[in-house]
């Protein structure tokens, strides 16, 4: 990968400005209003010239419509995917940090993951450690997502009166 070409690249958008989009605030707060927060944009000749340099990169082949799989499903992940995480990245750790984070992922040869199970007839206050690499810990401590609206719609609607 050419480094300098898209840190240069990616320096070019952050000085240009990026856009975050306009997120309702009755939705800021569901998994749909956490995802339209992460499409930020640059000015459209940047944007086209970072997808020109991710496409003729061939370490770039496996962001190419491929299927990314996680323990709940998959979803296609193309070139602009990357795109899209390599402008939001740059907004939320900069350049660098985003260059680091994407040179470490292309490196390893297996995606880390982390498996997280609901436990019914378990309460806890607390993380309890079972193993170094095991932790059962408070529901209430997961953020709000699609697997949380779906093993506990309460706390949705509790989430929303407050």
């Amino acid at each position: 990968m050419n480094s300098e070409k898209l840190r240069e690249l990616l320096n070019r958008a952050v000085t240009a400005g990026l856009k975050k989009p306009t997120v309702e605030p009755n939705i800021s707060e569901t998994e749909l209003g956490f995802r339209l927060k992460r499409l930020i944009t640059t000015e459209d000749t940047i944007q086209n010239e970072i997808l020109q340099f991710l496409i003729n990169e061939p370490s770039f082949d496996i962001f190419n419509n491929k299927m990314f799989y996680n323990g709940f499903g998959g979803s296609q992940v193309t070139l602009n995917t990357l795109m899209s995480w390599l402008l939001y990245s740059c907004d939320t750790n900069g350049v660098d940090k985003t260059i680091a984070n994407l040179e470490n992922y292309l490196s390893i040869e297996y995606t880390p993951a982390n498996e997280l199970l609901a436990i019914s007839g378990v309460e806890i206050d607390s993380p309890a450690e079972i193993s170094p690499t095991i932790q059962i810990v408070p529901f209430s401590s997961f953020p709000l997502s699609e697997v949380i609206r779906m093993l506990d719609p309460h706390r949705v609607e509790a989430k929303k009166v407050i």
